[in-house]
């Protein structure tokens, strides 16, 4: 895949114009296809997005090494201040944006709540891969094929309840969700497995 090609692919991505870039990218990538997108994606925000024009990143240092290096590098150095995210989220929206903002919490299962804005059509752009990653590595396509599955889920409310839905509504299915608090779960399990049982006990 070629320099124009992906600038054209970032470019719509932001403007989000979903359906042009998942017709582009209706395809496996390889290790090296995907480095240049995401090195791709880093200088479009470096140049027009607010707090990372004004952080700025040596995208060298980051972008070095092997695939595996380069996503630890990626997480390693381009951490964000949660409260910072909150209360100046507008500038984390790139010049010309023209989508809609939605606002979700983290299940704080391993920390504080954070309030996270996500595109509106985001969910409509992921769950596409999701479900064919799933048929790809579970055969989930060809489980579901002669029946439609009934699914129970427990987790917190917001982001995770609809993208859990429309998962199994893409397999035509029916999930009864129960909404779970889930604030410190994880050290609550850590160290006392049998209080953090209870908190399921709607299961």
């Amino acid at each position: 895949m070629d320099k124009e090609k992906l600038l054209r692919t970032n470019f719509l991505i932001y403007s989000m114009e979903y359906d042009e870039v998942e017709r582009r990218f209706n395809k496996s990538l390889n290790e090296e296809d995907v480095l240049l997108y995401l090195r791709d994606t880093f200088e479009f925000h470096m140049k027009n997005t607010p707090y990372w024009m004004e952080r700025r990143c040596d995208l060298d240092e980051i972008f070095n090494g092997t695939f595996e290096d380069v996503l630890s590098n990626i997480f390693k150095n381009l951490t964000i201040d949660p409260q910072l995210l909150r209360h100046s989220w507008n500038s984390f929206l790139p010049k010309g944006y023209r989508g809609r903002v939605r606002f979700y919490q983290s299940s704080g299962t391993t920390g504080h709540r954070k309030i996270v804005p996500w595109d509106e059509r985001y969910l409509d752009f992921l769950l596409p891969y999701l479900k064919r990653g799933l048929d790809s590595l579970y055969g989930l396509d060809r489980l579901y094929k002669d029946h439609a599955p009934r699914a129970l889920l427990h987790g917190p409310y917001g982001w995770y309840q609809e993208e859990m839905s429309r998962l199994v509504w893409a397999y035509g299915g029916i999930l009864y969700f129960i909404g779970t608090e889930t604030d410190g779960l994880k050290e609550v399990l850590e160290k006392e497995p049998k209080k953090a049982f209870e908190r399921l006990d709607p299961l």
